[in-house]
Parts: C-alpha cells; sequence; structure tokens
C-alpha cells in the first residue's frame, strides 16, 4: 500500500467519525437527513495551527451566521496532532449548484479573505464525500463524549452486503446489550478509498481502554472469539483501531451535541 492510499484511509476515517457525531443530532430538527457528508481533511503548518484554529472560528461563525446547521471540526487524539477535518452536509449533489450560502452570508471579499489565509496555513488539503449506514446506528440521545473509538475495516471484495448485515445482526445487538448509546458506520463513496468501512462508537471516557476490548468485557474471551469469527471470510485484513478527539471550540454544533 503506498503513502498516498495510506493518507486517504486515514483522512476518510476522521470523517466517519464527524459523520457519526453530527448526523444523529441533526436527525431530529429536520425533515429528512442529509444524504451526503462533505468533508476537507487539511495538515497544517506546525508554527500556524494557532492562526488556523483562529480561522476555523471565523468559518464556524459564517456557517451560523448563514443558517446552516454543522460544521464540524475534529483532531487527533494520536496520530498526526497537526491533521485537520472540518465536515459540512449536502442534501444533494445539485445544491451545490447554486450560490455558495457562507459566500453570500459573508460577502465576497470577506470570504475571500478568510479562505485565502486558511489556505497559508496549510501543507495539504484533501475533500471526500461520504454515505452512512444509517441501519446499523445506534443513537440513544444525550450530549456527545469527547472521544470516539474508529475502527477501519478493509472489506473483502463482494463482501459489502454481507459485512453489513453482520455489523447490524451481530455486533449492533452487542454493544446495545453493552448498554452503548452512541455508535455509527459509515463508508467512503467520492474521493475515498474503495474497499473500506469506517465503525466509530463514543466511548465514555479514556479509562474505558484500561478494562480491555469491550467485546470480551461483556461477552468473555470465548464469546468475543465467537462474534469475530461470524466475520470470517468477510474482510480482508487486520482492522485498524484509533482514538479521535472532538472539537467544539472550533466548530458549529447541533445544541443537542453539546448540553
Amino acid at each position: 500500500m503506498n503513502r498516498m492510499t495510506l493518507r486517504l484511509l486515514a483522512q476518510a476515517s476522521i470523517a466517519s467519525v464527524i459523520v457519526a457525531i453530527a448526523l444523529p443530532s441533526i436527525g431530529s430538527a429536520q425533515t429528512a437527513a442529509p444524504t451526503w457528508i462533505r468533508f476537507t481533511a487539511s495538515t497544517v503548518k506546525p508554527e500556524m495551527t494557532q492562526e488556523y484554529e483562529g480561522y476555523l472560528k471565523q468559518m464556524a461563525a459564517a456557517f451560523k451566521k448563514a443558517g446552516q446547521p454543522v460544521y464540524a471540526v475534529y483532531t487527533n487524539f494520536a496520530g498526526n496532532r497537526f491533521e485537520y477535518t472540518n465536515v459540512t452536509f449536502v442534501m444533494k449533489f445539485g445544491d451545490m449548484d447554486a450560490a455558495n450560502p457562507i459566500q453570500n452570508a459573508l460577502g465576497e471579499e470577506a470570504y475571500a479573505n478568510l479562505t485565502r489565509a486558511m489556505s497559508r496555513c496549510t501543507v495539504s488539503s484533501t475533500r471526500y464525500y461520504s454515505l452512512p449506514w444509517d441501519d446499523v446506528t445506534i443513537d440513544k440521545g444525550g450530549p456527545m463524549g469527547q472521544y470516539f473509538m474508529r475502527q477501519r475495516v478493509p472489506i473483502a471484495p463482494g463482501k459489502n452486503a454481507e459485512y453489513r448485515a453482520y455489523l447490524k445482526n451481530e455486533m449492533k445487538p452487542v454493544y446495545e446489550k453493552g448498554g452503548v448509546s452512541w455508535y455509527r458506520v459509515s463508508a467512503p463513496v467520492f474521493g475515498g478509498p474503495a474497499g473500506t468501512v469506517e465503525t466509530v462508537r463514543m466511548m465514555k471516557n479514556l479509562g474505558e481502554i484500561d478494562g480491555g476490548p469491550f467485546t470480551t468485557k461483556l461477552l468473555g474471551a470465548a464469546g468475543a472469539e465467537a462474534l469475530t469469527a461470524k466475520a470470517q471470510g468477510l474482510t480482508r485484513g487486520p482492522t485498524q483501531t484509533t482514538i479521535l478527539r472532538m472539537r467544539p471550540d472550533l466548530s458549529l454544533l447541533p445544541q443537542s451535541a453539546t448540553k
């Protein structure tokens, strides 16, 4: 796997986390949930992170002024400390043929100045569009936590539907039994790495890790092994697990996500 592919995988995984944060929160406030999630992952020059975060706050304020529901920002708890990802929603691609609502809210000159300043702080920037698997969702309501465990799973060719059924019928009930209040799954479509699925589970706190794997704590070693065996043949390699951190101080989030 080359370096560019690894970068695409890492950036897509961050986006899946933000998808998980925001979609349940706005679902009850709209008649229809967004069909697409648009995200931009940017690597920032180390000496310009503080300046860049100031621009992110300005952009979040611009989204609020434009009447947009979400401008979510996430950073790595482990991994590239200088990578930031922002996420917004697209109801349908045809909406992007119209005028940019953020530019309209700020004015052409102010919008150009802000986007130019953000670009000056970055080393690279990549945009993706992803689709959530809503039938695998767990959303019990309540405030969002700070930390999220993400698992990036490479799926065997032609096994997407079967793996989706496995998550829905096998994994989801186990998480629900274990008291997980929030869990989401998504798959990148445009601009992201093909053949991967991202699962994201909200953690109670970092101390949760000290007790060992979630399924082992709940089912015991034999039960967890049996659960894993049901996915045999559906994946094509080891799962990568990491932890990401939500940044409400840089974001525009629904009130239900911050209470």
